[in-house]
């Protein structure tokens, strides 16, 4: 099983990367490698003044505090046009003097996240509901283990994968409990719902067990966007997870099948089948992180 790796700043953005995509990509984030090619940068140079909205940088989130400290970096020239409009229960909302975009710094006032007009509806709701975890739910939750993960998007997230059924009927077997601090602003968390829509929790019978969860989360990238985690299932079948996953369900194989391939060897010329997860087809179900749980 990889050791968890300390990430490092991007130079560029401030996102937290692995040191070995840092080194890789000259100590920037592989967005920002492929953001400021020759034309790219001309553009974003001799852009009009305001938000990376207003100059069409593509930049979604960026360090806060690292632009106030690098007065250098691409992203300072931002500080002059985004201003508080007023704070929320964790975190704040920003908008541009230029172009009026919401923007949202969360509340250790590191990261400001770009924010479509689509999610501030979803922040509204955040905003004013309290989303604790119900005491009913919390034996089931620590039954199926929660994998701690930060994205530098919402601060820490406790990811429980979680068979959900809904007040309104629906049934989801692959949902995602996020117990989180901050407002569901991740660009992954596509498919948002909130903790009190729920009416019961149950294991999902497509979760991955905690420890290959927990690898998955642990590993590291030995090439761009490629982190590998070797499992096997009870046919002796090697697959590989490729960066943090939570369900396998793939002919007929189900995630409490498999186990971790101890004995796998990486050899990049003969890699076993590489499967990848889709967080953007899941649903999040967001729940407040209780005061001082991390």
């Amino acid at each position: 099983m990889a050791k968890k790796v300390k990430k490092v700043e991007c130079i560029t953005c401030g996102v937290l990367i692995l040191p070995a995509t840092a080194k890789r990509n000259d100590g920037q984030c592989a967005p920002c490698v492929k953001r400021f090619d020759k034309k790219r940068e001309m553009q974003i140079h001799n852009a009009e003044p305001g938000c990376p909205e207003c100059d069409g940088s593509e930049i979604i989130s960026f360090n806060w505090q690292f632009a106030f400290d690098n007065r250098e970096s691409e992203v300072f020239k931002y500080l002059k046009y985004l201003h508080k409009k007023n704070e929320l229960k964790v975190g704040s909302k920003y908008t541009c003097d230029v172009c009026g975009q919401y923007w949202y710094l969360d509340g250790t006032g590191q990261f400001m996240t770009f924010v479509s007009e689509e999610r501030q509806l979803k922040i509204e709701i955040w905003n004013k509901t309290q989303l604790l975890p119900p005491e009913k739910l919390i034996p089931t939750f620590a039954a199926i283990g929660g994998v701690l993960f930060d994205s530098g998007y919402c601060g820490k997230e406790l990811h429980v994968p979680v068979r959900a059924v809904m007040k309104s009927g629906e049934v989801f077997d692959k949902a995602l409990v996020s117990i989180q601090a901050e407002a569901p602003v991740a660009p992954y968390q596509k498919k948002i719902y909130f903790i009190d829509q729920v009416k019961e929790i149950l294991p999902s019978p497509y979760a991955l067990s905690l420890d290959v969860r927990k690898a998955t989360h642990d590993s590291e990238e030995v090439r761009m966007g490629f982190a590998p985690t070797a499992v096997r299932t009870p046919k002796g079948e090697t697959y590989i997870l490729n960066n943090q996953r939570n369900y396998f369900d793939f002919k007929g194989i189900r995630g409490p099948d498999l186990r971790l391939d101890s004995e796998f060897e990486l050899d990049m010329d003969r890699l076993p089948p590489v499967l990848n997860e889709d967080w953007e087809q899941m649903e999040f179900i967001i729940a407040d992180m209780p005061l001082g749980m991390y």
